[in-house]
């Protein structure tokens, strides 16, 4: 679309109106290549919403086997009835289960099973803001983040960069929001920045899958943790401290070998997505110029 009009209402006019508007005449493509580009832009559009859909369902399965696992306990309760298996749990870690759920700080749990404190499980990376002279938007350092502006679906988008390495996020790193919204969670898709409103967590065994539904399980809504306690802002001594069902490492592992390919074919699905966004936002005024034209138009 090209807007043809000349100036019609002089220069330094700060808003227009209807009649101004209806004015505009807009130079486009004829009838059968906006069809043709339509088309074209609505098949990007449908493939960016059907990995949208795969990427949910994908999150919704590895958020189930995590409750039943690590919230009702559903294997140690089928064994304690009696089962002599349970689905997707591997043979050897069903056999190595307790039969009864014990009482603990945080609730009931399987017995053998320890409460830790966050910082017994997880490395934890609060954030710092370097002076905003070494911010800039042209790609100069690692990409900076300090809240959740650039929260995407799975990963954040990167706009702003910072010119010095502070602290520092790695590739897989749960980005937590420690002021308000407490709890929001991303997840680091490369080497970052950490500005003061985010702290970056990764497990002490690399099970970063178990760790992300653990986090998300505990900070389960925004700004509220554990008993539902509002909170616009944690420390790293409070972090640090919470506590955190450990589950036997087996489990933990098994988990992890079910729930990581499933996080990774969301990553993926959210990777080609953007590229899929960014193609069509590229084609979209070249195609209405027609300096780019798809089978189907005219001319």
């Amino acid at each position: 679309m090209r807007i043809v009009q000349p100036d019609l209402w002089g220069k330094g006019r700060a808003s227009l109106n209807n009649d101004m508007l209806t004015r505009l005449r807009i130079a486009l493509p004829d009838v059968v290549t906006q069809a043709a580009i339509g088309t074209t832009l609505k098949s990007l559009d449908d493939k960016i919403e059907q990995n949208r859909r795969t990427a949910r369902a994908l999150e919704r399965l590895a958020r189930a086997i995590f409750r039943a696992w690590f919230v009702e306990f559903d294997q140690v309760k089928a064994k304690a009835a009696g089962a002599t298996a349970f689905p997707s749990l591997p043979q050897p870690v069903f056999d190595a289960l307790p039969t009864r759920l014990v009482d603990s700080d945080i609730g009931p749990g399987p017995e053998g099973w320890e409460v830790k404190a966050l910082s017994e499980c997880v490395q934890l990376t609060m954030g710092q803001s370097p002076p905003s002279e070494y911010y800039n938007e042209t790609g100069d350092g690692l990409p900076f983040h300090q809240g959740v502006t650039d929260y995407g679906s799975r990963f954040p988008t990167h706009r702003v960069f910072c010119a010095v390495d502070s602290r520092i996020a790695e590739p897989r790193d749960v980005l937590l929001s420690v002021r308000a919204p407490v709890g929001r969670m991303d997840v680091a898709d490369r080497r970052l920045v950490l500005g003061r409103g985010l702290a970056g967590l990764r497990h002490l065994r690399d099970r970063q899958s178990f760790l992300l539904h653990q986090i998300s399980h505990i900070f389960a809504e925004e700004d509220a943790v554990g008993d539902g306690t509002i909170y616009k802002a944690v420390t790293k001594q409070f972090l640090s401290q919470m506590p955190m069902l450990s589950a036997s490492n087996e489990t933990q592992a098994a988990f992890e070998n079910i729930a990581r390919p499933l996080d990774d074919l969301v990553a993926a699905s959210e990777i080609e997505s953007r590229k899929l966004a960014e193609m069509r936002d590229y084609l979209l005024p070249r195609l209405l110029s027609g300096s780019v034209r798809v089978e189907g138009s005219s001319g």
